[in-house]
């Protein structure tokens, strides 16, 4: 997202003139009944997301922030906010993703274990490096992408929203004890999902598909841009 990252984080880029990137997440979790929101920043980023937020946030979600300030992955953030979140499950979501079709899945669906994942098609080719193996509804495992299957267009990738048990916390712990392995967030993450289920913690996965940008690029910036102003889908027909 360079150069406009180098002055704001993507997370308040504005989607529509007035709502931001990160006012899409909160909307959606206040819409399935998130009362408390934990937020990890970066040190840099700190002072301009909490004023930001706390000057236009109008919901009904209670803030929190904290600074994770050696940046060593998704799994370890969380472990910042173990004692705020205590024995509940909680959601946990990507603030760089813009995905209406989440706002048309049942709600109910958050309130146990949970996985949405991604259809490979076109667009979605390159948005996570992890494929749910399932039966039925229920989750099994994962399997690291290869090129194969990306060009098989059978997978579907992990993303967020994820549903999580307070046992997360104790697996990411433990996976912080080999933290050179662990450069990626993602993997970390995983890799404790996949101890749970090992430990007979049930997952269900939905699949959600529609238009889908994770913003990593100026390119992703304008396709979404381009999608709230054209209010179509199928962004592909305008190019």
């Amino acid at each position: 997202m360079k150069p406009l990252s180098d002055f704001l984080p993507k997370t308040l880029l504005p989607i529509d003139g007035k709502e931001l990137i990160i006012d899409h997440t909160l909307k959606f979790l206040e819409k399935v009944g998130v009362t408390d929101v934990c937020i990890v920043l970066e040190e840099k980023f700190y002072d301009v997301v909490q004023e930001s937020i706390d000057r236009g946030y109008k919901g009904t979600c209670k803030i929190h922030y904290k600074v994770q300030k050696e940046i060593n992955g998704i799994g370890f953030a969380l472990l910042m906010f173990e004692e705020e979140i205590g024995d509940s499950n909680f959601i946990l979501m990507f603030p760089d993703i813009f995905h209406p079709e989440l706002d048309n899945l049942d709600v109910e669906i958050f309130q146990n274990p949970h996985i949405v994942a991604l259809p490979n098609i076109e667009s979605n080719k390159y948005v996570g490096n992890w494929a749910v193996e399932t039966d039925g509804e229920s989750v099994k495992g994962f399997t690291y992408m290869t090129e194969d299957m990306f060009k098989a267009d059978t997978h579907q990738s992990v993303h967020s929203p994820l549903t999580l048990p307070p046992e997360v916390f104790s697996k990411l712990a433990a996976l912080k004890e080999d933290s050179e392995k662990y450069q990626n967030g993602e993997f970390q993450l995983v890799d404790a999902i996949q101890a749970l289920i090992d430990d007979g913690i049930g997952f269900k996965m939905t699949t959600a598909g529609g238009y889908f940008k994770n913003i990593n690029s100026i390119e992703d910036y304008g396709d979404v841009l381009r999608y709230h102003v054209c209010g179509t889908k199928n962004i592909s027909t305008l190019l």
